[in-house]
């Protein structure tokens, strides 16, 4: 009988044989289509903000006519046999998920490329949507090949001897005696938060005393008056006009206040950072290279400074979003010691509790997390509970098990209920007024917005029945639903929402393609990663380093306005450059770290890795953000901002495969 390995030997020349002939008609297809439409370094020099060697030099690759594509497709043709060796002894579930995110990807970038030029899922041609098919093989490989990896682990030809010198010769290098000194150190999160916030005071003062920009001035203005809404974080907004009424009262200065705010934001993003530094560190057990990469990132994203100093809401959320992220990580990945100690429960329940005051969304984002989180860990603990019942003497009973994990999932239950309580009854009774109805609505506002816009046979009955709840539907912008919303008439809503949403259900079976062509034109930044930052369609920046002016108020009267007052100009100017400017553009691959697709996928890709090495359970780490996630696509425009809490997660969507990889390959050898 022959064994296993002969079998596989004799099967891997035929599947070699079936991919050269399938990268033969690939390459055929691919130079009729072109590669354009699903090339994520695609760089198109005339919307590139700054001029630059890189924007010129890229720009003319970006056709399919170019000479270029040849050469792209004999190293990715090189590529993809390369990778067959690694995908033949792959399982069926790899192969499956590989084709599946191989598909789902190249359709996001073909689909985004049609919503980015016209607004319309299918206004591209038919070879343009056929060019899916030309991406899928080379893409589905690759996803396979990730999953694969993080299934079995790398195996390498040579022995361990060539990493144990390798690990000898870096053992006295600069690198790794600094990392070796953090570890030894009493309080290294502490260190690396005062690194962060020392990197970070250029910023602070070029841009002093801070960025009152986006919704602030509005809460402010808000505040002063009395006027209490849910419409923005009563929390935030309580703190904001906290800092700059004091600094107004005791010193004189609304500056000073701002000054503050700023300087206490700062400082409470740097200890996030640190701690998720240390966080990954310790946790993954990273060595010199990979913490000085995941430090990096952390302490040295642009965008991080410039949101630290910004006086946005988003900015605490996303700081706590994210350590409520790391404490699930950990909560999955390492079971036993997590549980082990009842405080681990606040590293979880204390972040989603702030998290969720300070914005609406994070109820929701939580509100996805608690039924994947109860029924993981309750269903273990009742496991845990019917083996020790039938085993009394604990010897089959498994380690893990223990009150601590109820304990957790009650505590988790009840840090959202509260939440929910103090956003609802209690602000109500407090005379909070509650946030409009139409923004939650964004996605039915800009729907029945597109129906009258696309389409001149609606009938004049339903013309009026919408233009009642939506009398500006003329104003009308795919990208950004303000504008069609913004005189939505929330007191008809509210005596008959039945009646809206009958309306919208019925218009929607008539009209389905306008309604696609509307949800997907105000959402895909979160999928496309070939996405232009920032989007000249929706009038917002990248982000925002100016301070709010009285021109850009309908009505500037009665509200606060700051100036800034750099106290160092030049960092002030590159703060504005990179803010406004978006220079990263011109940086092939290097600016897909400023796409919000990037980390969407990259979430979506660690959930995959999970599920190919059969730790499904393990992609309960990322349950959180993907609850954001589900909320972000049900918003009014596509702003890097909103996405700054998947973006500090980051780091975990990324060791957590490689912790899989890792063990994978402990196992083989």
């Amino acid at each position: 009988m022959p064994s296993p390995s002969s079998r596989s030997e004799n099967h891997r020349p035929h599947s070699r044989r079936i991919l050269a002939s399938s990268l033969i008609a690939y390459a055929l297809c691919a130079s009729l289509f072109g590669i354009q439409r699903f090339s994520a370094l695609r760089i198109e020099s005339d919307t590139v903000s700054v001029e630059s060697f890189w924007g010129g030099f890229f720009g003319w690759f970006a056709f399919s006519d170019s000479f270029f594509s040849l050469l792209c497709f004999a190293a990715l043709t090189l590529l993809a046999y390369r990778l067959l060796r690694r995908i033949a002894g792959s399982s069926t579930r790899v192969r499956v998920l590989g084709a599946a995110f191989g598909a789902a990807f190249g359709t996001s970038l073909v689909v985004g490329t049609s919503l980015f030029q016209t607004n319309s899922v299918f206004s591209c041609a038919p070879l343009q949507f056929a060019s899916i098919l030309c991406a899928w093989p080379f893409l589905a490989l690759l996803f396979a090949t990730l999953f694969d990896v993080t299934a079995r682990g790398l195996q390498f030809k040579s022995s361990s001897t060539p990493h144990s010198n390798e690990s000898a010769r870096s053992h006295g290098s600069l690198p790794q005696r600094a990392l070796d000194r953090l570890r030894a150190a009493k309080h290294p999160a502490l260190m690396l938060a005062a690194t962060a916030f020392v990197l970070w005071l250029p910023a602070y003062l070029g841009l002093f005393p801070g960025v009152y920009a986006y919704d602030a001035i509005i809460q402010v203005g808000w505040m002063q008056e009395g006027h209490l809404t849910s419409y923005h974080p009563l929390l935030h907004s309580a703190f904001l006009y906290g800092c700059i009424d004091a600094g107004r009262t005791l010193l004189g200065s609304p500056e000073a206040g701002l000054a503050v705010y700023s300087l206490i934001q700062m400082a409470t993003m740097a200890l996030i950072c640190g701690y998720l530094g240390w966080f990954c560190i310790d946790r993954f057990r990273l060595g010199w290279a990979g913490a000085l990469v995941t430090l990096a990132f952390l302490v040295l994203y642009p965008a991080t400074p410039l949101l630290a100093i910004s006086a946005t809401k988003d900015t605490l959320f996303a700081g706590f979003f994210a350590l409520a992220a790391a404490g699930i990580a950990d909560a999955v990945l390492n079971e036993d010691a997590f549980f082990s100690r009842k405080r681990n429960i606040l590293r979880i329940a204390a972040p989603l509790l702030f998290m969720c005051l300070l914005r609406n969304n994070g109820v929701y984002a939580a509100a996805v997390l608690l039924p994947f989180f109860v029924w993981a860990f309750a269903r273990r603990h009742a496991q845990a509970a019917s083996l020790r019942a039938t085993h009394p003497d604990g010897r089959e009973a498994p380690k893990a098990g223990g009150p601590n994990r109820l304990l957790c999932c009650s505590a988790l239950v009840a840090t959202v209920a509260c939440a929910a309580i103090v956003l609802g009854p209690i602000q109500t009774g407090m005379g909070v007024e509650p946030s409009p109805a139409r923004e939650a609505l964004s996605v039915p506002i800009q729907q029945l917005s597109r129906v009258l816009a696309d389409n001149e046979g609606v009938s004049q009955q339903d013309k009026e029945a919408i233009a009642a709840y939506i009398p500006d539907w003329q104003d009308y912008n795919p990208r950004i639903a303000d504008p069609a919303k913004a005189t939505f008439d929330n007191q008809l809503f509210t005596q008959d929402p039945l009646a809206f949403i009958t309306l919208w259900a019925r218009m929607g079976l008539q009209y389905p393609i306008a309604y696609l062509d509307a949800w997907a034109s105000m959402t895909f930044g979160y999928w496309y990663t070939d996405m232009t930052f920032p989007d000249p369609a929706t009038g917002h920046p990248y982000l925002a380093a100016r301070m709010t002016d009285p021109s850009e108020l309908a009505d500037p009267e009665g509200y606060l306005f700051i100036q800034q007052d750099s106290k160092l100009p030049l960092a002030g100017k590159l703060a504005e450059a990179f803010a406004h400017g978006a220079p990263f553009r011109a940086a092939p691959v290097f600016s897909l770290l400023f796409a919000p697709a990037t980390f969407v996928w990259a979430m979506l890709a660690c959930a995959g890795c999970c599920i190919a090495a059969r730790r499904t359970r393990l992609a309960l780490a990322v349950a959180l953000p993907a609850g954001l996630l589900a909320t972000l696509l049900l918003g009014p425009v596509v702003l890097l901002r909103y996405a700054y809490p998947l973006i500090l997660c980051g780091p975990l969507f990324v060791l957590i495969p490689w912790k899989l990889a890792s063990a994978a390959r402990d196992r083989l050898q």
